[in-house]
């Protein structure tokens, strides 16, 4: 990627830093507990969905999450702009 290039460790903007806060024990402590909390609120949320489109927005977000190893905030977003729309069009939300 260059000089430049932005990716974990290395050339990109605060790389080093990033890598000092994943070495931190108390930062290691805190994700290690907060995964457990952030996995279980999911299933409930899942099963707390009840048509069709919104399993549709689901999928388009963990792509977005996983797959295409994009930012939390902009599936958040999207995925509100998705509901949004949704209404507008008429689509069932409740």
């Amino acid at each position: 990627m260059g000089a430049r290039g932005r990716g974990r460790g290395g050339g990109g903007r605060g790389g080093r830093h990033f890598d000092a806060l994943r070495a931190d024990p108390r930062l290691q402590a805190f994700f290690g507990g907060a995964s457990p909390a952030v996995a279980g609120s999911a299933v409930p949320l899942a099963m707390a969905l009840q048509h069709a489109w919104q399993y549709g927005v689901l999928a388009v977000a963990a792509l977005r999450l996983l797959a295409a190893r994009r930012g939390v905030v902009g599936a958040l977003l999207g995925a509100g702009a998705l509901g949004v729309l949704a209404t507008a069009v008429g689509w069932p939300v409740g």
